[in-house]
């Protein structure tokens, strides 16, 4: 089990894979979840909550094959058309959806028998066909995927073995010819063999003899033609002096390869058998390592100056693909080092093609009619008399076994078949291709190349910018100052290894700092680059120009407009910014191009939603063109009313029972959302920014972006125009004052609502009124004038009784109970709150319920019923990991800091009250005096409990935790003992602030 205790620095609200179904929790806050486990490596199987379904469930094989193909998607869900394709391919349209239907019905009551709960599984939305939640499953390949990325980054053993442990071998053996599997499986089983090599080399760096062999004999049950790992055995035992072991290894090669390839091992293996039958290895025939050698023939291949930096699982995984596949495709964006990659990929795998490497570079060559004399000329294949040169050049190869490396395919994709005949007609070539686009042939294996990793600390993307800027100064080192500056510049230019590059070569006459100041306009800071690199690599913007020029007309103005967008965008978003025949192309088949030619990104997201985006410096350069084109206007109009049309969506919904799902969706369309705004305030659109800010002040409460919410709000009631739509502006004002008091900024909150209120009663709107009473009764609970306080609330209650407002009835309650726990009244505050909650259940407001919950908590820990106070505290945090909800989340942490602590779980509580600074930090928050005159006194005790030295460093890392590991903790921690009987005597009160942990 992980330890409780543990700590990994990451965004403090990201849940973990293994973590997050704790939260699938209903209206009531109760945990509904079943684990759902679906394994594909090695075989298929299915359990839920630690039972398997039988495999008599699945005598209906199409019934299978749903949960298997959508239990691959990262989303978990597909067009139901593009699953009735894969699954019944032959049949017309009727016929398939005749056996979808059947199959789906075969699936769901196997899988609910078994006990997922009803109404869960495998359901239509729309035509959209979802196998479960996220938070209901786990699936092996996406598991081992995350932990082979994770065993690379750590490069130790232990991970290695971790994620080697999660492979329980092929992908659907079963399913060895169903289409939809064939690339994943070959993708899947490369991470493996690789990783597996990568830990053989571990321990044999590390001196670990006899584990390294266990390894090397993994790699070989797992690929027994490969020469590399009977070879490694081969050393081992010879060091060993096991010399007729090491002899019986090669006898094994030598059958194997002869009789699975009709080969013979390499030239260097029979030579180290020959030193190992005479004696001579170990000895002094040390050289005869197996390691990778330059062939005869080498024709071309570039020598590059500078070191690879952070590609060695993509290295890994590349060749080892390369020893099953012969046709490989790196694709990517430009700058993302595809040629760079294939290179080393290249020149490591020389023992492999004894008959030569041959690169050969196709950026000059613009017509698909000059490939095959191109890649003739560079192996010397000369036409003869009337014999086409395409025959000549395979009768050349036709016997060869060498690695071709195409470079720069993508502005000659039409080319491709000519590449697909070439290796047909000689079988023992293989090809290792760099394009922006796909070729789209049969057999071709396409590793898309990721950029290159970000962290906070060491990691590739930064190294990549010490290393040349090292170069360009050799007196610049990383310092404490300038470590998270320049991990800051790799992560605004999205980890692109050509960007990273270019931007440290600015090192000569900037400091890091002002490179980072600059990198608002990337473009015109990333110049002129190494007078080395090709043309259209010198500077970012011909990089980026190179694919542009590729695209049709109307592609590169779909491109132009698409830039646009901030932070992605989905179909329905494009298809609402370029209609009216505004883009004058098929916008489905026009974003397809784009992605399949790396300008646009696609990804799937946790609830299935497809989300595109740009890397950001190709969106800068779509911005020059949209704005050079003269239709920036007009398409930021149509933007912003997007973004209005999306906000009028959710507005009905953010405090009813779709809450959880709307607040997800303007979370991922923040960036979008800022950006309409920000133009619609440019446009004087007052009416239209009104409806948005106050809509959007629950969101910006929950995400911790207070700050942000109310100087915006304020921005948009500060517009002349706004006066035009007086209850409009009386929202707004309200909204702005709500999240001003949030921040403790108590007479801007009273201004702006005396504001409201006098709206309110000039236009004779009591509702409005009573919203304002609410907040200005906060305002006084605030500043400690209570009993101003609960006249000013029992006023809006009053109010709210009248007009029958659930919602207002259950927010002045609350603010009431507040009241109560001021005045010392723990039962009347308790009552009132438990209304409350009952109050939001009725009308589904998680968050309401969240907030009551973390309030009651506090309120029973007050009355001594500590199993009390945990069920709430423990229920609001459920609900608040369900909704990101990180407003009143503090107060959570702090009632369970406050059980830790009198349960003796000293270092726990002050980790739980760091996180809960943590919170207020980041969302800025500011406790009342009241709550802080009580915080004033716990330092003292908190110090001397945990003592000085401990407490400072729990401090220092009050950002690290998530919130699934903060649940964890809880609840391995604390939930054996809150039934125990407390002996220790502590005072109550909220546990940390973010002015009272030393520095």
């Amino acid at each position: 089990m992980t330890d409780p205790l543990r700590r990994i620095s990451h965004d403090g609200w990201m849940m973990t894979a293994e973590s997050s179904h704790i939260f699938s929790v209903n209206a009531d806050g109760e945990d509904t979840s079943a684990t759902m486990r679906v394994r594909l490596l090695g075989g298929f199987d299915v359990s839920v909550d630690g039972r398997r379904v039988p495999d008599s469930a699945w005598r209906q094989r199409r019934a299978a094959g749903i949960i298997k193909i959508l239990a691959l998607e990262p989303s978990h869900r597909m067009h139901r058309e593009q699953l009735m394709d894969l699954l019944w391919p032959d049949l017309d349209y009727d016929a398939q959806l005749n056996n979808l239907r059947q199959a789906l019905h075969h699936a769901r009551r196997s899988l609910e028998s078994a006990g997922m709960p009803p109404n869960i599984v495998l359901q239509r939305h729309g035509d959209i066909v979802v196998l479960a939640p996220v938070t209901y499953l786990w699936v092996d390949v996406h598991a081992f995927e995350h932990a082979v990325t994770r065993a690379w980054q750590a490069l130790t053993p232990a991970t290695a073995e971790d994620a080697l442990a999660l492979y329980g071998g092929d992908l659907l053996p079963d399913d060895r010819y169903e289409a939809w599997a064939e690339q994943l499986r070959t993708t899947l089983q490369a991470s493996y063999l690789a990783l597996l090599a990568r830990l053989a080399f571990l321990h044999e760096e590390a001196g670990e003899q006899e584990t390294a062999i266990d390894a090397w004999q993994r790699m070989v049950a797992a690929d027994p033609t490969n020469e590399a790992a009977h070879v490694a055995l081969m050393r081992l035992y010879a060091g060993f002096g096991q010399r007729s072991r090491a002899l019986a290894q090669f006898d094994q090669l030598v059958t194997l390869l002869n009789r699975e390839q009709d080969a013979s091992p390499e030239a260097a293996t029979l030579q180290l058998a020959q030193a190992i039958r005479e004696g001579q290895y170990p000895g002094t025939i040390n050289v005869l390592q197996h390691s990778p050698q330059r062939p005869a023939v080498m024709s071309g291949l570039p020598n590059p100056i500078s070191q690879l930096i952070g590609r060695e699982q993509e290295q890994a995984e590349v060749r080892q693909l390369l020893g099953t596949e012969r046709l490989v495709t790196l694709t990517g964006p430009g700058g993302i080092g595809k040629t760079r990659l294939a290179i080393a990929v290249a020149g490591g795998v020389g023992d492999v093609f004894p008959d030569g490497i041959i690169f050969v570079d196709l950026a000059p060559v613009r017509d698909p009619e000059r490939v095959i004399p191109t890649i003739a000329n560079a192996i010397g294949v000369r036409e003869e008399g009337h014999r086409p040169l395409a025959t000549s050049l395979a009768t050349a190869l036709r016997d060869k076994r060498l690695l071709l490396v195409l470079d720069n395919v993508e502005q000659v994709v039409e080319a491709g078949r000519d590449i697909a005949r070439l290796l047909e007609q000689a079988p023992t070539v293989t090809a290792l291709v760099t394009s922006r686009t796909l070729l789209r042939l049969r057999g071709e294996r396409i590793y898309s190349v990721p950029p290159l990793a970000i962290a906070e600390t060491e990691s590739p993307a930064v190294e990549l910018f010490v290393s040349r800027a090292s170069h360009i100064r050799p007196d610049f080192t990383l310092s404490t100052e300038s470590s998270p500056v320049v991990t800051a510049i790799c992560r605004r230019l999205d980890g692109l290894p050509l960007a990273i590059e270019l931007a440290a070569a600015r090192i000569r006459v900037l400091t890091p700092q002002a490179i980072l100041d600059r990198l608002e306009r990337p473009l015109v800071l990333l110049g002129a680059g190494a007078s080395d690199l090709v043309e259209h690599q010198r500077t970012m913007r011909a990089t980026i120009q190179w694919s542009y020029d590729l695209l049709d007309p109307d592609e590169q103005r779909l491109f132009t407009h698409l830039s646009v967008f901030v932070g992605g965008w989905t179909l329905e978003a494009v298809e609402a910014i370029a209609s009216d025949a505004m883009v004058a192309v098929d916008v489905t088949d026009a974003l397809d191009s784009l992605v399949t030619k790396s300008l646009v990104t696609s990804q799937s997201q946790p609830d299935g939603e497809i989300r595109f985006g740009m890397l950001e410096t190709i969106r800068e350069f779509g911005r020059e063109r949209l704005a050079s084109s003269g239709d920036e206007p007009l398409v930021r109009d149509r933007h912003a009313r997007w973004v209005v049309h999306l906000v009028d969506q959710a507005a009905p919904h953010i405090e009813g029972p779709d809450q959880v799902a709307w607040l997800a969706r303007l979370e991922r369309e923040s960036d979008n959302i800022r950006a309409g705004l920000d133009w619609l305030i440019e446009r004087h659109s007052a009416e239209s920014a009104l409806k948005i800010v106050h809509t959007l002040r629950l969101h910006w409460f929950t995400r911790g972006r207070i700050r942000e919410g109310m100087e915006r709000t304020i921005a948009v009631t500060d517009l002349p125009e706004s006066a035009n739509y007086p209850a409009l502006q009386a929202d707004a004002l309200t909204a702005a004052s709500f999240l001003a008091r949030e921040l403790g900024e108590y007479q801007r909150a009273y201004d702006v609502t005396r504001a409201s209120l006098a709206i309110s009663h000039r236009i004779h709107d009591r509702q409005r009124a009573a919203n304002g009473l609410v907040n200005l009764g906060f305002i006084a609970l605030q500043r400690g004038q209570i009993d101003d306080a609960r006249s000013l609330l029992q006023r809006s209650l009053s109010t709210n009784e009248e007009l029958n407002n659930h919602q207002g009835i259950a927010d002045s309650l609350g603010a009431l109970a507040l009241t109560d726990v001021q005045h010392g009244d723990l039962d009347a505050a308790g009552q009132r709150l438990e209304k409350c909650i009952s109050i939001w259940n009725e009308i589904d407001d998680l968050q309401g319920v969240a907030w009551a919950n973390a309030h009651l908590g506090r309120v029973r820990l007050d009355q001594s019923d500590h199993v009390g106070a945990w069920t709430a505290l423990t229920t609001s945090l459920k609900l608040a990991a369900s909704l990101d909800f990180r407003g009143d989340i503090y107060l959570v942490l702090d009632g369970l800091a406050h059980i830790a602590l009198l349960h003796d779980q000293d270092e726990l509580a002050c980790h739980l009250a760091g996180a809960a600074a943590s919170v207020r930090e980041q969302s800025g928050i500011t406790l009342s005096p009241v709550d802080q005159e009580r915080v004033d006194k716990l330092f003292t005790e908190l110090r001397d409990w945990l003592g000085t030295d401990a407490f400072r460093e729990a401090w220092a890392h009050r950002h690290d935790w998530t919130l699934g590991e903060i649940m964890h903790a809880v609840t391995a921690v604390l939930d054996p003992l809150v039934n125990v009987e407390i002996t220790t005597n502590f005072p109550i009160s909220p546990l940390v602030s973010q002015e009272g942990f030393p520095e």
